[in-house]
């Protein structure tokens, strides 16, 4: 596989917010300051290489729990994939999670330390991608 040299701050899992926020529903209970527009599970941090073949795969997500601090908002989830790249990326994610919202001084990688409790498990279908230092999300492959 080919990898591309552009320059990405992150390649994650995207995910729909609205359909989202709507099955969280109730659940939703502390939905601080900052809310993040663009909910997504981070595969690499300033990836050295991306593979945008991989772009617009579909990733099954099934959100498993919510947590919630003064500084962080989230849910934990369990991500798979038919695709066996994919898949080998998935099982090197630590937690997998999701921040929903963010406190001020709050920042996306410490939602995975949030204390989750179970909620009823639903289904997401997300989009590998990544977020260019341009701040555009790429999705389509190349």
């Amino acid at each position: 596989m080919i990898a591309v040299k552009e320059k990405y701050i992150y390649t994650a899992c995207f995910l729909p917010l609205g359909q989202l926020n709507r099955l969280l529903g109730s659940e939703r209970t502390s939905p601080l300051s900052r809310e993040i527009l663009t909910p997504h599970v981070t595969f690499a941090f300033h990836p050295e290489n991306v593979y945008r073949l991989l772009f617009g795969k579909e990733i099954q997500v099934t959100v498993l729990g919510y947590g919630a601090s003064d500084q962080n908002e989230g849910v934990i989830v369990s991500l798979s994939s038919d695709n066996r790249f994919l898949q080998q990326a998935i099982e090197q994610i630590q937690t997998p999670h999701i921040t929903l919202s963010l406190g001020e001084g709050g920042t996306p990688v410490n939602t995975r330390y949030l204390r989750f409790h179970e909620i009823a498990p639903f289904p997401l279908t997300g989009i590998y991608g990544g977020y260019r230092s341009d701040g555009k999300i790429i999705t389509e492959p190349r």
